[in-house]
Parts: structure tokens; sequence; C-alpha cells
């Protein structure tokens, strides 16, 4: 089975909570067989090259650990950005201690006010201190991107079979 989009993106924020300074992509003859494999990496890369310098070289601090969920704070000179995740494929509340104020969530184009989350299955939230990414597809549009993708790929019709012509060939 091919990796889902919100797969990607929990296992690829799991990693980087914890402390991982690199991405590792899915082998290069998948990520032309499903739209959501090529556009999922798409969309990773474009996120951590808006974030790089807060992931690589800010100081991170754990705000909440479980086998369900974890929320680190990262801080990087006047900025800071949380990540939560949700290791489950269950939806959950969660309440994250050691963040208060105001936040952009990440690529959703909306604000993030309190400290309590209804998570959905595999959900990530990435809440910045500053606008960050705001050039950058919403995931609302990378998925709306995939499905049609996908659509596309599976009603193409058999590109093999059931064509066929007559070949007249002539020697002189």
């Amino acid at each position: 089975d091919y990796p889902t989009l919100d797969e990607m993106i929990c296992h690829t924020w799991a990693a980087m909570i914890h402390g991982g300074k690199s991405l590792n992509p899915y082998a290069g003859h998948d990520l032309n067989d499903r739209p959501s494999v090529t556009e999922g990496v798409r969309y990773i890369f474009s996120s951590f090259e808006a974030l790089d310098k807060i992931v690589l070289f800010g100081k991170r601090t754990v705000l909440l650990r479980t086998n369900d969920a974890e929320a680190v704070l990262y801080d990087h000179g006047d900025e800071q950005m949380f990540v939560l995740v949700n290791f489950t494929q269950e939806p959950q509340t969660v309440t994250v201690d050691g963040i208060s104020g105001t936040w952009h969530e990440f690529r959703h184009n909306c604000t993030i006010t309190g400290n309590t989350f209804e998570l959905k299955p595999l959900e990530v939230i990435v809440g910045t201190n500053v606008v960050k990414g705001a050039d950058l597809p919403t995931y609302e549009e990378t998925a709306a991107l995939i499905d049609k993708l996908e659509y596309e790929r599976t009603h193409t019709g058999n590109l093999l079979f059931g064509h066929q012509n007559d070949v007249e060939v002539t020697c002189v």
C-alpha cells in the first residue's frame, strides 16, 4: 500500500520532533506511481524549506509526550513554532501546556488560540508565531490536487488492451 498524504505528514513530523534533521523520501519508482506520494513528498519538502531555520537551529522543548500524541516547541531567536502530532488512527482531544496566545496555523491560512485541540486521526498541527509559507499551497489545496490526480489515474482506461490497428506492410 502507498502512504496517504496524512500518513506521510504524520510520519515525517514524528521523526522531526524526535530530533530528525534530514528527510528520506520514498523510493524513486514509487514517487511516480501515486499522486499521494508525488504530491506528499513535494508538500513535505516545501514545508521544511519554509521552516528550515527554526527546525534545524531552534531549541526543541517537549511539551507533551504520550503513546498517542506528542507536542514540541521550537524557539529560534524571535521565532517560535509548536508541532502537535496525533500518532493514532483515532480522533482525540489533547491539551498542551506551554503554549498561549495566537498562532498562525502553517499551511492552513487560519489562526490558533487556546491550548486544547480536537485532533483528527494522524493529524499534525504546526503553529508559528509569525506567518510562514504564505505562498505555498494549503493542505486543503494539496489534498484536492491529489484527489483530482488520483481520479485521473484510475479513470484513464486501459492503454494496452483493446487498441488495435491493421498493419499493412509493403515492400518494393
